[in-house]
């Protein structure tokens, strides 16, 4: 009798350890959100000493790197060595190569974290491209749930919807710096309020055809 007893505490316990071991219920809810991966391709234009000009093989390279890029969203800028004149004048042979490609330069700037040769400019590509965030998800099942947890796939919609309707991904990482604010016209909104001069609704009006009046008994 001591033994079965003993027995039956121990398949109590068991069962909310079982529980606890139930894939259904052990599923972490990841959060599902749109964002962007960026890439970035370098190709280095190398020139003769003292020359500015770019050569007949050199304007192959560049043209074949460009085509590699991804058709839009891409972001150029030219790295130098240094500041001098004819790094200057280097700068301005590649971004006309490249503007005659169809792809504008942003910005040339001096290199910071990779080596760049005395004689060269480096192209610097960048590129986003959006993507929804653990997404799909169906580690869960999407069968019954005691705990009535969030299914794992919950959310992946929106952030696929967005991802895809996004004009540029990069916004989905570092946004864009704002344009400068007005507060006119909400203040005039006020002035006018504090005046009693404010203004009335535009009136609409909706044009209803093809319903006829209901004929009385």
């Amino acid at each position: 009798m001591r033994f079965l007893r003993a027995l039956f505490v121990v398949a109590g316990l068991a069962t909310p350890l079982a529980a606890c071991d139930d894939p259904e219920t052990a599923v972490h809810y990841a959060p599902k959100q749109p964002r962007a991966d960026r890439a970035t391709a370098l190709h280095g234009v190398t020139f003769a000493p003292l020359r500015d000009d770019l050569s007949v093989g050199e304007r192959q390279r560049l043209s074949a790197f460009v085509r590699d890029l991804p058709a839009d969203r891409t972001s150029v800028t030219l790295l130098t060595a240094t500041d001098g004149a004819l790094q200057a004048q280097r700068a301005a042979a590649v971004r006309s190569q490249l503007q005659g490609l169809g792809l504008p330069v942003a910005a040339v700037v001096r290199a910071q974290g990779i080596s760049v040769g005395p004689d060269t400019v480096v192209v610097s590509a960048e590129s986003y491209s959006a993507r929804a965030l653990n997404c799909p998800d169906w580690s869960k099942s999407p069968g019954y749930d005691p705990l009535n947890l969030p299914h794992s796939n919950l959310g992946c919609a929106n952030a696929r919807n967005i991802a895809d309707m996004v004009a540029d991904p990069r916004d989905l990482e570092v946004g864009r710096t704002p344009g400068p604010a007005s507060g006119h016209l909400g203040a005039s909104a006020v002035d006018r309020l504090y005046n009693d001069k404010a203004k009335s609704p535009v009136a609409t009006q909706s044009n209803v055809t093809g319903i006829t009046g209901g004929g009385g008994n």
